[in-house]
C-alpha cells in the first residue's frame, strides 16, 4: 500500500504463486481491502501491469465484462476504487514487440466492422 498524502508505504502481502490467474488475484484482493478498510485506510486506486490474468481480474471479476475506470469500493458504497495501468510496464510491453515483431496490430472497432490499424516500425530500425 502507498500513502498519496505522506511517504508512507508498506508491503501488504508476498505469496508465492505457480499459475497466477485472474481469480487468485481477486480472492487476495479482497482479503487485503478488507482488512484495509476495517483498520482505517481509505482504499482510492489498483494498480496493475498489462500481464493476461491482471487484465482478466479488471474486465471479467472488477468490472463484469464492462469497460470502467473505477468500481463502487466492496466495503463503502459511497467511495470509487479508481482502476489504473502501470503505463511504464505497458510502454515496456508496447517497445518490446515492436523489437521483435517490426509491426504490431491494434484492433479498431468502428461502426461495428472490424478493422486493424498495423503500424509497421522496420524502417525505425534502421536508424
Amino acid at each position: 500500500i502507498k500513502s498519496a498524502g505522506a511517504k508512507y508505504m508498506d508491503v501488504v502481502s508476498l505469496i508465492p504463486v505457480a499459475n497466477l490467474n485472474a481469480e487468485f488475484i481477486f480472492s487476495q484482493t479482497m482479503v487485503i481491502m478488507q482488512a484495509l478498510y476495517q483498520i482505517g485506510f481509505i482504499f482510492v486506486a489498483l494498480s496493475v501491469d498489462n500481464h493476461p490474468a491482471n487484465r482478466n481480474f479488471y474486465s471479467q471479476l472488477l468490472c463484469a465484462s464492462y469497460s470502467q475506470t473505477f468500481i463502487i469500493h466492496p466495503h463503502n458504497n459511497y467511495l470509487k476504487v479508481h482502476l489504473l495501468f502501470d503505463s511504464v510496464h505497458n510502454f515496456k510491453n508496447i517497445y518490446y514487440c515492436f523489437q521483435r515483431q517490426e509491426y504490431f496490430n491494434v484492433p479498431l472497432n468502428s461502426l461495428g466492422m472490424k478493422m486493424f490499424l498495423r503500424p509497421n516500425f522496420a524502417p525505425i530500425k534502421e536508424i
